[in-house]
């Protein structure tokens, strides 16, 4: 698993797309601060 923090919002969107079209299966994004996001993706 991994675990993917970003704080630039068009990123919410973009690296879940990018990471599922690569395969890897998204399993939560949510907002962890003002600012930051938290992406779980399991890897293929």
């Amino acid at each position: 698993m991994l675990e993917i923090i970003v704080d630039h919002a068009p990123a919410v969107e973009n690296v879940p797309r990018s990471l599922t079209n690569e395969g890897h299966k998204v399993l939560e994004v949510r907002q962890v601060g003002e600012s930051e996001w938290k992406i779980v993706v399991r890897k293929a």
